[in-house]
């Protein structure tokens, strides 16, 4: 039976809102501002009344709808565009993982498509799963604006249907339909007038996503939880890793790895801390153990002879203990992350766990990707720079 260490997820997130939030995509002109004043039913997009989170993204609300609508603002097919977007977006959901507010998740998305234009490409598509990719399995509603007869409706879903079939990443978009809508009346003539329509659809299908729109989001907090973690945590190793390799640059006799602890420590504590091991006794245990462990696993002498024997390594003595501290606290670093995200998710059973046994096959299984790294490296560059072992370290998977 887990141990529970503060492993609800749901801590990290105040579920008092009821909301959820719909980004709202598409090229500039396609009809996003005319949409989202129909179905809020005030004319806020156009002004751009609206609550700004960044220059580029802005939040509409009103108290009848169970929904906020988040309009991408200017957003353009550019590849450059959409990195400014998604890194916003992004940021956006980092945010909510930090305040703890469930209004900052992105729930559903709703992709809007000119119904006029009579065309729809795989870019399109690339488009949608490059900006959503951060929320995996996010439910999407193809919306077609300015839908103005039958025929039109009917070859514009066919032909995101036959798109979506022929997609080969089909399987990283979770579209749940295709609305056609007309948002505001359209004049034909002086004798005809096209009404709104489908706004009604539009609103029963996203409420009929709701549940499992609120679903997926949880899932997708717990992984830019974790993605933040890593990346808080990967900062912290690279660090040491870097400062390990200057100390052992040192003309100290190696194999007296002791002069890497007081670092190796230092680290660890911190990967501890950014897991949130409040449990001070445990957290100890952990990094006392890893600290053994690593220092059989890893002697000195027999790393240093391994890294000689790589060929091409070409390098003195003063770099090849470099290297060794580089490796021994790099190696050391990646397995605390491993273990004290394993503690932090819930995944260890501290009933049974042999922490010698773990952590030695933890190290065990890192050793050899470690060494083929180097010797990739030392392959295909003829001087092997110490200064760039933390770089080429991190290019392990």
């Amino acid at each position: 039976m887990k141990k529970d260490v503060k492993k609800d997820y749901e801590i990290l997130i105040d579920q008092k809102d009821e909301k959820i939030n719909v980004l709202v995509m598409g090229a500039s002109g396609c009809g996003k501002s005319t949409l989202i004043n129909a179905i809020l039913q005030e004319n806020l997009a156009q002004t751009g009344i609206g609550k700004s989170i960044t220059k580029d993204l802005k939040v509409y609300e009103n108290t009848e709808l169970p929904f906020r609508l988040i309009d991408t603002v200017g957003f353009e097919f550019g590849f450059f565009k959409q990195q400014m977007i998604k890194r916003k977006i992004d940021q956006w959901g980092k945010d909510a993982v930090k305040s703890k507010k469930s209004d900052k998740l992105i729930h559903a998305i709703w992709f809007c498509v000119d119904g006029t234009v009579k065309r729809v490409s795989t870019e399109v598509l690339d488009y949608i799963r490059n900006v959503s990719k951060s929320w995996k399995d996010v439910p999407i509603l193809i919306v077609f604006t300015k839908s103005y007869s039958s025929a039109e409706i009917e070859e514009n879903e066919q032909m995101m249907r036959d798109v979506l079939d022929s997609y080969k990443r089909r399987d990283a978009l979770n579209v749940q339909g295709i609305v056609s809508v007309v948002a505001k009346s359209y004049q034909v003539n002086d004798q005809m007038t096209i009404p709104p329509m489908g706004l009604d659809t539009l609103i029963e299908k996203t409420n009929h996503i709701m549940p499992e729109a609120v679903k997926i989001a949880k899932g997708g907090i717990k992984d830019l939880d974790i993605k933040i973690k890593r990346n808080m945590t990967n900062s912290v190793i690279f660090a040491s890793t870097t400062a390990a390799t200057v100390v052992g640059a040192v003309p100290i006799p190696f194999p007296d790895a002791t002069i890497l602890v007081p670092i190796q420590i230092a680290m660890l504590q911190s990967v501890s801390k950014t897991y949130k091991m409040d449990n001070e006794k445990l957290s100890n245990e952990i990094i006392d153990t890893i600290i053994k462990v690593g220092g059989t696993t890893m002697v000195a002498k027999t790393l240093l002879n391994t890294i000689k024997a790589i060929p091409g390594i070409g390098i003195g003595a003063a770099a090849l203990n470099a290297i060794v501290a580089g490796v021994i606290t790099f190696a050391t670093g990646k397995v605390s992350a491993i273990v004290f995200e394993r503690v932090y998710k819930g995944d260890i059973d501290f009933n049974t766990i042999d922490w010698d046994s773990e952590i030695g096959k933890l190290f065990k299984d890192t050793l050899p990707d470690i060494i083929r790294l180097l010797a990739e490296y030392a392959q295909n560059n003829k001087n092997f720079n110490i200064k760039d072992l933390a770089k080429i370290l991190f290019k392990m998977k």
